[in-house]
């Protein structure tokens, strides 16, 4: 019996936020972080073209879908409890699907704009983030420079 899934809800994001927090200090996680950087346009770049757009996208849905295979690896439990409300199932129903129900659902999230929106944002937000850390340090590290060479002036 084939099995659709539901529209996407905030439930869900916050059920995905949660379990991605789970596993967001595992090796493999940090991993597939490393992999999915990827610089911000500079200012005054031209934009983007359609194929570039495309390969955006498909990367991030990669991302997304990676990021599910990894929690359903690391949090099997949440992972099927998710999956079994996604398609309207019970816990115990879920458990006797087919072999390959996961799969059929990481092919339908990966095919909804919702899910590939979420990891997009996620990925700019995390861009920002991490950009205004590192102008801090960076302001920072500039700042004790200046006041260690004060120091070095007062002390001479």
């Amino acid at each position: 019996m084939a099995y659709t899934i539901r529209p996407l809800k905030q439930k869900d994001r916050r059920t995905l936020s949660r379990m991605i927090s789970s596993i967001a200090q595992s090796e493999e996680f940090k991993h597939l972080v490393t992999i999915m950087e990827r610089p911000d346009p500079v200012a005054g770049a031209p934009e983007k073209t359609e194929d570039q757009e495309e390969a955006a996208t498909a990367s991030t849905i990669s991302f997304g879908v990676d990021v599910v295979k990894l929690i359903i690896d690391k949090l099997d439990g949440e992972a099927s409890k998710w999956f079994a409300d996604l398609i309207g199932v019970n816990d115990e129903e879920f458990l006797e699907l087919d072999f390959d129900i996961e799969l059929d659902i990481l092919e339908q999230l990966s095919e909804s704009k919702t899910f590939a929106g979420f990891f997009s944002k996620a990925s700019r937000l995390y861009n920002r983030i991490k950009k205004s850390r590192g102008t801090s340090k960076d302001e920072k590290t500039q700042s004790d420079s200046e006041t260690d060479s004060q120091n070095e002036t007062s002390e001479n």
